[in-house]
């Protein structure tokens, strides 16, 4: 295992001055290395980590505010004080989706970077978009359950992750807060909508999953999500912007 180096243009130099916690993500998608260096995508994290090894992406320096979070939408993380994540925050994005587990390779590329960390705090991104055209679902219940133990050195099979998480499911459902919280889940598209829909109600076909995230849910009509740009504003009272090399 090892971290090779492949600066994004996506960053703002040397703006990471304080760093407060970590933004855990998954891309949605696969070869994204040349989506999270591309100037036009507006977005980069600090590490990608592809499915298999041998190697790990590191996108700019530990001290960048590289562009991963900065769109917020009702943060549900106490961690969130008005600031845009980006400047402090890293943000680590394994490749894959939400609904489908992590490597086993990803989960030990987490320890490396993670676990000598021990007091620096995890966010899934889907604490800070919650609602809104840039929602977001990401790293999904189970890969935040299976990341989190991996950085403590613990193995767990997803099997036994996915039985805790259906039981906070269920828990979830006896209040009305919750069962809405969860319902949302499954009519929005994406994120944890096939594996909520199976556990909640497996005589639901796929067809009537897709149905349920039409404009008839009583949730309302819910938008497509827009190009991924995780920019934000550049923070007040920081000074001028810092430019990275290769953007305009």
């Amino acid at each position: 295992m090892a971290e090779v180096v492949h600066l994004s243009p996506n960053r703002w130099p040397g703006a990471l001055k304080d760093l407060r916690y970590c933004v855990l993500h998954t891309t949605q998608g696969t070869n994204s290395l040349g989506w999270l260096t591309n100037p036009n995508s507006m977005v980069s994290a600090t590490w990608l980590v592809p499915p298999q090894g041998p190697d790990w992406y590191r996108l700019g320096e530990l001290n960048d505010a590289m562009w991963h979070a900065g769109v917020v939408s009702d943060p549900v993380t106490p961690l969130y004080d008005g600031t845009n994540p980006n400047v402090v925050a890293w943000g680590i994005e394994f490749e894959g989706f939400a609904t489908e587990p992590l490597t086993q390779f990803q989960l030990e590329t987490a320890r490396t970077l993670l676990g000598q960390r021990p007091n620096l705090p995890l966010v899934p991104h889907a604490a800070l978009a919650t609602s809104g055209a840039f929602f977001r679902s990401d790293p999904g219940i189970t890969n935040l359950a299976a990341i989190l133990l991996a950085v403590k050195g613990e193995t767990v099979s997803y099997a036994e992750i996915e039985e805790n998480v259906k039981a906070t499911i269920r828990a979830m459902l006896t209040s009305p807060e919750g069962a809405q919280l969860v319902e949302s889940a499954i009519r929005y598209p994406g994120g944890y909508a096939e594996k909520l829909q199976r556990w909640i109600d497996a005589s639901l076909a796929k067809k009537a999953a897709a149905a349920a995230a039409s404009a008839e849910s009583p949730f309302g009509p819910v938008a497509t999500s827009p190009a991924s740009g995780q920019r934000g504003d550049w923070p007040r009272g920081l000074g001028p912007e810092p430019k990275a090399p290769g953007r305009p």
